[in-house]
């Protein structure tokens, strides 16, 4: 009968810790100050619908790909950027990206994570990204011929700078809020950094890009090796 009553009363505790753990978890991503009041136009949900995200597997950084310095504010550029995606010729439904990052440090809710980010160029899966071997900074992967479909990237968190950072770095303010995000989205998906990504090692030779840029996937990465970790990625490591 003590016995019992010990087993039960080890049980709860093991389950009040597990309940504080996760509360703990999710809370690191629910605490960052993130901007979701920067929109004009609403996502086009019908559109979004057909692009569910699935189960997160990675995180995935980006740039934008727009001038630095801007001539107009942050959140301009988000909406212009957005009509783009949604309405001018994309017709993604909402801004490709699930979160973006200003010089300002700001962070801005793009799409939502129930769905899908979109993207111009084709994503290799993993079986796929791991034959090809280890991709050079600037260089695609070796195609294949059995790929996603442009735009179908689901499992994949994308976090996009603002700008384009082939020769620069942005803010200090930018990059310590991006690593702040990222460790947070890990914890709250229960990732690590070998989950982590930039949109250049991943691609299929048909669509290559060398996004993020030169100066941000080195300093992120260190070394043109996927896998290798620079000093960004250990700043999300200590986070």
């Amino acid at each position: 009968m003590l016995q019992n009553k010990i087993i039960v009363f080890i049980s709860l505790l093991l389950s009040l810790f597990f309940v504080e753990s996760n509360i703990s978890q999710s809370s690191n991503l629910q605490q960052l100050n993130i901007n979701n009041n920067w929109r004009d136009r609403q996502p086009d949900l019908q559109i979004l619908a057909q692009h569910p995200m699935g189960t997160v597997k990675y995180i995935t950084v980006h740039q934008t790909e727009t001038p630095v310095p801007d001539s107009v504010s942050e959140t301009q550029r988000l909406r212009n950027t957005q009509y783009g995606h949604q309405v001018a010729d994309k017709r993604w439904g909402d801004i490709a990206y699930h979160y973006l990052i200003g010089n300002s440090g700001t962070i801005y809710q793009g799409r939502s994570t129930d769905y899908a980010a979109a993207s111009s160029t084709i994503y290799l899966t993993q079986p796929q990204w791991q034959s090809a071997g280890q991709s050079p900074a600037g260089k695609a992967l070796a195609r294949h011929q059995q790929t996603f479909a442009p735009g179908d990237i689901a499992g994949h968190i994308t976090v996009s700078f603002i700008g384009t950072y082939h020769n620069k770095l942005p803010s200090q303010a930018a990059l310590q809020t991006s690593t702040g995000l990222i460790a947070a989205l890990l914890k709250e998906h229960s990732l690590t950094t070998s989950d982590v990504f930039f949109h250049r090692e991943i691609v299929d030779r048909k669509t290559a890009t060398d996004c993020p840029g030169n100066a941000l996937y080195k300093w992120f990465r260190g070394k043109p090796t996927r896998g290798a970790i620079g000093e960004g990625l250990q700043l999300v490591q200590i986070k």
